[in-house]
C-alpha cells in the first residue's frame, strides 16, 4: 500500500494558503474562513497545520539544522523533523529550568 498524502497537509503548506494565513494573522481584512468563530472541528485542524508550517517555512528561511525543502516535500521526513525539534526544545527547557533552580534572588 502506497502512502497518500494528508489532503489537509498539502493544502496548509500551498504558498496559496500560506499567503492568505499569513495576510489574515495581520489583519489586514484578508479570512481563512467565512466564518470567524464557532469553527469546525476540520477548521480547527487545517488552522493548526497552517501554522505548523508558518513554522517549518521560517526554520527555512533562517537555516535551521536538518530543514531543507526536501523535508517539507515529505510527510514523513516532516514528522521527523518535527518530532526532532519537539525533543531540542524540550531539552533546552529542561537545561533552563536546571539553571534557574541553582540561581539565588535577592542578593
Amino acid at each position: 500500500m502506497a502512502f497518500k498524502p494528508n489532503p489537509i497537509r498539502t493544502l496548509a503548506k500551498s504558498n496559496k494558503w500560506q499567503t492568505i494565513y499569513y495576510h489574515s494573522r495581520n489583519s489586514s481584512g484578508v479570512k481563512v474562513f467565512e466564518n470567524n468563530s464557532d469553527l469546525s472541528e476540520i477548521q480547527i485542524i487545517f488552522l493548526q497545520w497552517l501554522e505548523i508550517y508558518r513554522n517549518l517555512y521560517q526554520d527555512l528561511a533562517i537555516g535551521e539544522e536538518f530543514m531543507s525543502k526536501e523535508v517539507l516535500e515529505n510527510e514523513i521526513l516532516t514528522d521527523a523533523y518535527l518530532l526532532h525539534k519537539q525533543k531540542k526544545n524540550k531539552k533546552r527547557k529542561s537545561k533552563t529550568k536546571k539553571t534557574r533552580k541553582g540561581l539565588v534572588f535577592g542578593t
